[in-house]
């Protein structure tokens, strides 16, 4: 039994891990394709401007 529960709290560990870490990749990758898209859209309407 207490082993069954050593491997509840492990897996329920793991699990608040996952969680947490996906949703932290997530915010980092939302931030940077904004900022990314962002400096396309500056250098697009630069080139835009440039040529007409």
């Amino acid at each position: 039994m207490a082993k069954y529960s050593a491997l509840l709290v492990r897996v329920s560990g793991d699990n608040d891990d996952y969680s947490s870490t996906p949703l932290h990749c997530f915010m980092n990758y939302c931030r940077i394709r904004i900022w990314f898209a962002r400096r396309m859209w500056i250098n697009l309407r630069t080139i835009w401007n440039i040529s007409s």
